[in-house]
């Protein structure tokens, strides 16, 4: 999750994002990569306030939802 989400900040690759994005639905269940996002998820839009700008804080909530709004 962390190099997912550190692509996402640094506005890596998009090819990237999909390559991990295949890799870790493969590899971790939906439960657990449920929770697992949501994880990540509040741990980078926290790090995203103290640090970034309001513009990037809400890129990283659009990140966040993509796999927590159902």
């Amino acid at each position: 999750m962390t190099l997912r989400f550190d692509v996402a900040a640094r506005k890596g690759d998009p090819d990237t994002a999909r390559w991990l994005d295949d890799v870790i639905d493969r590899t971790i269940e939906p439960e657990t990569l449920r929770v697992y996002w949501a994880a990540m998820s509040l741990r980078m839009v926290d790090w995203m306030i103290r640090h970034y700008s309001a513009a990037e804080v809400d890129l990283m909530l659009d990140l966040a939802r993509t796999r927590i709004d159902d």
